[in-house]
């Protein structure tokens, strides 16, 4: 087992076959996300002493199976989201989360990801200074969550000037529907 703290709130813990069966963690329960299974992983866990003053309400777990028999888990606690990084909403009562990828193939696994964990959010992706830029327009409510998510692929921020000179100083790719249309390409 090996695990790396990717930031000051979340974790990576890579298990291999033998960890599996060791704390009795079984790959398709654990991505069926139910609440036995969040609670098998809380107990897990618990086990390593990471994030064990925290209830499993206030854990975002995701799980994704290796093919040697292993599993990679993400686990970041949700209550230390800080509330300056939450921009007020816009005018439809989102707010445009914005993360910077460095390749395409990275911009598609992106938005292959968030169209399985978050469906139909507004969306647009932009080129800019040698890069990719997908903004999403996300409820309020999921903001702390999504931005997580993102942080895994690349730099995220709810800067609301950072999307503003998205248009004016960016190009854009994909004006409306961006996460589903480049999904398709995975």
């Amino acid at each position: 087992m090996k695990y790396d703290a990717l930031s000051r709130n979340t974790v990576k813990i890579t298990l291999s076959e033998e960890d599996m069966l060791e704390y009795s963690l079984c790959t398709e329960s654990i991505s069926e996300k139910t609440p036995q299974s969040k609670a098998e992983l809380v107990r897990f866990l618990k086990k390593m002493n990471l994030f064990e003053e925290y209830s499993p309400e206030r854990l975002f777990l995701e799980a994704f199976p290796k093919n040697d028999g292993g599993c990679v888990l993400y686990v970041s606690n949700l209550s230390e989201v800080i509330e300056e990084e939450l921009p007020s909403s816009c005018e439809n009562g989102c707010v445009p989360l914005i993360c910077n990828v460095k390749s395409l193939d990275v911009l598609i696994k992106l938005c292959t990801g968030i169209r399985k964990l978050f469906p139909e959010m507004p969306s647009s992706a932009f080129s800019r200074d040698k890069s990719y830029v997908l903004v999403i327009e996300a409820p309020t409510k999921q903001t702390g969550r999504i931005l997580h998510f993102l942080s895994e692929y690349g730099k995220a921020s709810a800067d609301k000037s950072e999307y503003s000179s998205l248009w004016e100083y960016g190009d854009i790719i994909c004006a409306e529907r961006a996460v589903e249309k480049f999904a398709l390409l995975a």
